[in-house]
C-alpha cells in the first residue's frame, strides 16, 4: 500500500513538472516579404506579343517615385508611328488641296449656271416671237433653241448639285481616313510611353524569374502578362512562415517570434504572428509535406538590412497555461 502510495505521488509530480515546463518553441523557417509591391509587366498592345527589354533598373537597387524601372524596346512601334505620321500628311495635304480645289470648281460651275440661265433667257424671249412674224424655218429653229436651253440649264442645276454631293461624301471618307490615321498615331505615341514604367513609390527593385528558373535581364524577349520586376516597399516588411502540419494545433495568432535572418546570424528580431491562413498547402513540388503559413509583423524592421526574399529561421515562443508567451 505504501509502495501504491507513493507511486501515486510520483506520477502526480511528473504531471505537474509537465505542466510547468509547457510546450516547447517551436522552430520554423520562412522568408522575408513586402507588404506592399508595385508590379511590372509589359503593357498590353494591339498587335504586340512579343517585348524585348531595353533597361532595368538594377536588381536590389533603391529607386524613389519617378524614377525608371523597366523599359521595352520599341523600335517596330516607332516604324508604325512613322508610316502613321506618313500617311497622315498625305491625307492632310489631300484635304488642303482639295479645299482649294473645289472653291474653284463651285465657282466655274455658278458661273455656268448663270452662263446657261442668260441663254435660257435669251432663247425664251425668242420663241415668244409670234410665228407669223418669222419664217417658218426661223420660227421651227427658235422654238428647239429654248428647248435646248431649258434642259442645259437644268443640266447645269443638276450637274452643280451632284457635284456638290459627291464633295460632300468624298470629304467625308477623306475625314474618317484621317480620324483613323490620327488615332493611330495617338496610339502608337501612347504605346511609346507605357513601354516606359516608372517606380510609383520608394522600394527595392527585384527581378523577376522566367520559365527558364533565370531572373530576366537587358535584352531578354518577354511576352504579354510576364511579369518582369517588382518594387517592393522596405517600410512594410513582414516575415511569412512555414509552419509544419504537426505543429499547426500549437500555434495561434498573438504568439511572439523570435526571428534570425539567414544571411545575418548574429541579429535578432522580434514579431507577433497577426495572420494565420485558413488554409494548408503543400510546401513545393519537390517537397510535398503539408504547411500552414504564418504571418509576422516585424516590431524592429531595419529598411538597411532587410530585404525582400531573405531566408530565415524562426522560432515560435510557447504560450504556458495561463496563455502568456514564456
Amino acid at each position: 500500500m505504501r509502495n501504491n502510495g507513493l507511486n501515486i505521488v510520483v506520477m502526480l509530480l511528473l504531471l505537474i513538472s509537465q505542466c510547468a515546463i509547457g510546450q516547447e518553441n517551436i522552430k520554423v523557417n520562412g522568408e522575408l516579404k513586402a507588404l506592399k509591391t508595385d508590379n511590372f509587366s509589359p503593357p498590353k498592345i494591339k498587335g504586340v506579343w512579343k517585348y524585348t527589354i531595353a533597361y532595368m533598373a538594377a536588381d536590389g537597387s533603391i529607386v524613389k517615385p519617378g524614377m525608371p524601372v523597366l523599359m521595352f524596346k520599341t523600335d517596330d512601334i516607332q516604324t508604325k508611328l512613322i508610316n502613321a505620321k506618313g500617311k497622315l500628311q498625305i491625307k492632310l495635304s489631300e484635304m488642303k488641296n482639295n479645299s482649294v480645289n473645289k472653291a474653284e470648281l463651285f465657282e466655274n460651275k455658278k458661273i455656268t449656271i448663270e452662263e446657261k440661265k442668260m441663254e435660257l433667257d435669251k432663247g425664251k424671249r425668242k420663241a415668244q416671237l409670234p410665228q407669223s412674224l418669222l419664217a417658218k424655218n426661223d420660227y421651227t429653229e427658235n422654238q428647239l433653241r429654248f428647248d435646248l436651253a431649258v434642259k442645259e440649264y437644268q443640266w447645269a442645276k443638276d450637274d452643280y448639285n451632284l457635284t456638290q454631293q459627291k464633295s460632300i461624301t468624298e470629304e467625308q471618307i477623306l475625314n474618317a481616313a484621317i480620324k483613323k490615321l490620327e488615332s493611330e498615331v495617338s496610339g502608337f505615341e501612347e504605346a511609346i510611353k507605357r513601354m516606359k514604367m516608372f517606380a510609383k513609390s520608394e522600394g527595392v527593385v527585384m527581378h523577376k524569374s522566367g520559365w527558364n528558373g533565370n531572373k530576366f535581364a537587358i535584352g531578354d524577349s518577354v511576352y504579354g502578362g510576364q511579369r518582369v520586376a517588382e518594387v517592393a516597399n522596405l517600410q512594410e516588411i513582414i516575415a511569412q512562415l512555414e509552419v509544419s502540419e504537426n505543429n499547426i494545433k500549437h500555434v495561434s495568432e498573438g504568439q511572439k517570434v523570435k526571428l534570425v535572418l539567414d544571411s545575418l546570424p548574429d541579429n535578432e528580431f522580434w514579431g507577433t504572428i497577426s495572420h494565420l491562413s485558413n488554409v494548408v498547402r503543400i510546401k513545393s513540388k519537390n517537397q510535398p509535406s503539408k504547411i500552414l503559413d504564418a504571418t509576422v509583423l516585424i516590431d524592429n524592421v531595419d529598411a538597411e538590412l532587410m530585404r525582400p526574399g531573405m531566408r530565415l529561421s524562426a522560432e515560435i515562443q510557447a504560450v504556458d497555461n495561463k496563455g502568456d508567451n514564456k
